[in-house]
């Protein structure tokens, strides 16, 4: 809804997908790639996103723009080319770009608490503050790299590991290692919303090397964003028994990092929205300790 009152304030007189993304020249916060025309005397600097001018329209459905007289050059808005199914929007803080979320309690908290579990597992996760009633992510790019997501390298073959893990390996050996990661905490989440957009690599924007996977994002629709799970015990996980096949099949030696009962009560008490925790933590010792039973502590 949001994105029809975007183009609506912005006055597009055409508001197909490739007229809409081409009203910015195809540019976007994470990453400096942009289509210029045979006809185009811009340069990058001129393209480059500098006002968060539409975000709260983006986000929420602000109407203020619309009793504003506004300077043209704000048009210019990196709403056009934010791609997904929730509403959110990109805000400029103290010079850096954060992305806006709306979404449900139960959503804010499990995206939050996927990244404050991964980085307590050692595990390299996107920066997150919660913000009332949304959350906000840091642009990981820092706009010193460029973000490739997985769909340029694998297409639609999210499902496809054994792809997805040669393809990341043969890149940077130290992108193997990170998509086992995302695997895991994946499956100890319950996390199925793992798409080819919200995954992917870093590329240094000067010399194009790859450094390594992007940092793990999008967990808003894991753990208890969709109502608490009824399978506390973890008997016939999908995702824990299609990563074990996985590692098993490829005969890849993965050693998963361990959480304790106290870790995640201290992280659940750390975000400021009430769940049931006693449930939680059920669910994910019992996620661990089926993933142990199925792979032992080391495979």
């Amino acid at each position: 809804m949001h994105s029809r009152l975007l183009k609506k304030a912005l006055q597009l007189q055409r508001k197909d997908e490739l007229s809409t993304t081409m009203a910015v020249r195809a540019a976007c916060i994470t990453d400096n790639y942009w289509i210029k025309l045979d006809t185009d005397a811009l340069t990058y600097e001129d393209i480059r996103f500098k006002t968060d001018t539409y975000s709260d329209l983006a986000l929420a459905g602000d109407l203020e723009v619309f009793s504003q007289r506004l300077d043209p050059r704000s048009s210019h808005t990196p709403e056009l080319t934010n791609i997904g199914s929730f509403e959110k929007g990109w805000k400029l803080v103290d010079g850096v770009w954060w992305l806006s979320k709306q979404g449900s309690p139960e959503q804010l908290f499990s995206e939050f608490f996927c990244a404050q579990l991964g980085r307590f597992l050692g595990m390299d996760m996107a920066v997150y503050r919660l913000n009332e009633d949304y959350i906000m992510s840091e642009d990981f790019t820092k706009q010193e790299m460029n973000f490739e997501p997985a769909a340029a390298l694998i297409g639609d073959q999210t499902d496809d590991y054994t792809l997805n893990y040669q393809t990341l390996k043969n890149l940077n050996p130290d992108c193997g290692r990170q998509y086992l990661d995302l695997l895991y905490l994946d499956a100890m989440v319950r996390n199925p919303h793992r798409h080819g957009m919200n995954y992917g690599i870093l590329r240094s924007r000067k010399t194009g090397e790859v450094l390594g996977m992007a940092p793990n994002f999008d967990n808003h629709l894991s753990l208890i964003a969709m109502g608490y799970p009824r399978n506390l015990d973890r008997s016939q996980d999908r995702l824990i028994d299609a990563f074990r096949e996985f590692l098993i099949q490829n005969q890849i030696e993965y050693n998963p990092p361990q959480f304790t009962e106290s870790a995640l009560r201290k992280i659940m008490e750390s975000i400021p929205i009430p769940v049931n925790t006693p449930e939680i933590i059920t669910f994910l010792m019992n996620g661990q300790a089926a993933f142990v039973q199925a792979c032992g502590n080391k495979h």
